[in-house]
C-alpha cells in the first residue's frame, strides 16, 4: 500500500470513529435527559427533560454587582421549589440535561 493509500485509509477510519463518537454522545445525552430527579416535597420523580432549571442571582449594592445564587427547580407535579442546599453536586451534574434553563434576578 502506498503512503497516499494508507493516509486515505486512516482518514476513513478516523472519520468513522468520529461519527461513532458523536452517535454515542447523542445517545448518552438522551439517556441523561430521561434520568429522573426526586422532589423533596411530594417524592415524585420527574425526567430532567421535563423540568426547568432556575439559576438565581442576587444584587450586592455595596459592589453594584450581580452574584450567582442557588440553583432551583419547581416540581411540575406539586409546585414545590426544590433548592440545591444539600444536593449541590447532584444539581451540578444533572444541570445541563434539564429541558430548559432560566435566570431569576432578586434584589
Amino acid at each position: 500500500m502506498t503512503k497516499r493509500g494508507a493516509s486515505k485509509s486512516l482518514d476513513k477510519k478516523l472519520a468513522d470513529a468520529e461519527k461513532h463518537l458523536k452517535s454515542v454522545e447523542a445517545e448518552n445525552e438522551a439517556a441523561m435527559r430521561r434520568k429522573k430527579i426526586r422532589c423533596e416535597e411530594c417524592k415524585e420523580a420527574t425526567p430532567l427533560k421535563d423540568l426547568t432549571l432556575i439559576q438565581t442571582h442576587w444584587y450586592q449594592y455595596s459592589r453594584d454587582d450581580w452574584n450567582t445564587g442557588e440553583t432551583q427547580y419547581e416540581c411540575i407535579k406539586c409546585g414545590h421549589l426544590n433548592r440545591d442546599y444539600k444536593r449541590e453536586k447532584e444539581f451540578e451534574e444533572k444541570g445541563p440535561y434539564f429541558g430548559k434553563h432560566t435566570d431569576k434576578h432578586e434584589r
